[in-house]
């Protein structure tokens, strides 16, 4: 996702918490060249609309999907 709301470095974390509430998600990484963020999810279990509705639901951040790629098992 692309954040496209302005935030600080302090922010990192909330951004990062938030998305690991999502039942599914595994990890969740922000990029603060980007700014990205970078969300490992099981697909059985979660969806990037998921993601971002509850990331934009509990926080301030507005997020744009920019790529969703599959995990070679």
């Amino acid at each position: 996702f692309t954040i496209a709301t302005p935030f600080c470095s302090g922010c990192v974390d909330a951004l990062v918490e938030t998305s690991e509430a999502v039942a599914g998600v595994t990890r969740a990484a922000v990029d603060l060249d980007g700014p990205a963020l970078a969300v490992t999810f099981d697909d059985a279990r979660t969806s990037p609309a998921a993601v971002r509705a509850h990331v934009e639901r509990e926080t301030r951040f507005r997020l744009t999907l920019t790529r969703v790629a599959r995990a070679t098992r």
